[in-house]
């Protein structure tokens, strides 16, 4: 996904949403947590990579390594990932998660399709180029900003 970010960074909204998932792993939301603290300081996309980095060593050891690797402000972070504003924002995350009817991760939604973590990056790039089609033929006078 990193590439086709990079590819279409003017061309679309890429938002993450956190969807852990506690069945599969006891270590889901404290993670998501930790990543949500590390993006109230702008760091999210750099501790979510280590996060999936080190997935074998997820736990508060690794919370704290990572969050003092990238220079964060611990005090803030152990504050943030402990407020109730994370809890409220991946319980949104979830409840989007629920109306949606996701059962794994990643699923990707781009317009109104929903698509599998498993498609090729060939795939994704064919249905961007797709609904970019449509969209240009349904408003030909737009241009983007």
């Amino acid at each position: 996904m990193k590439e086709f970010i990079r590819r279409h960074n003017g061309d679309m909204l890429y938002i993450y949403k956190h969807f852990p998932l506690d069945a599969i792993h006891a270590e889901a939301t404290p993670a998501a947590k930790a990543a949500w603290a590390a993006g109230q300081q702008g760091q999210f996309w750099l501790y979510h990579d280590g996060l999936f980095a080190h997935q074998e060593r997820l736990g508060e050891d690794l919370y704290l390594e990572l969050a003092t690797a990238i220079g964060l402000d611990l005090e803030q972070f152990n504050q943030d990932r402990r407020s109730p504003e994370v809890e409220a924002a991946i319980q949104r995350d979830l409840a989007l998660a629920q109306r949606l009817e996701l059962q794994s991760t990643p699923t990707f939604l781009m317009n109104d399709l929903l698509i599998p973590g498993t498609i090729t990056p060939e795939l994704m790039e064919t249905l961007f180029q797709d609904i970019q089609g449509r969209i240009k033929a349904k408003f030909p006078d737009e241009s983007p900003d």
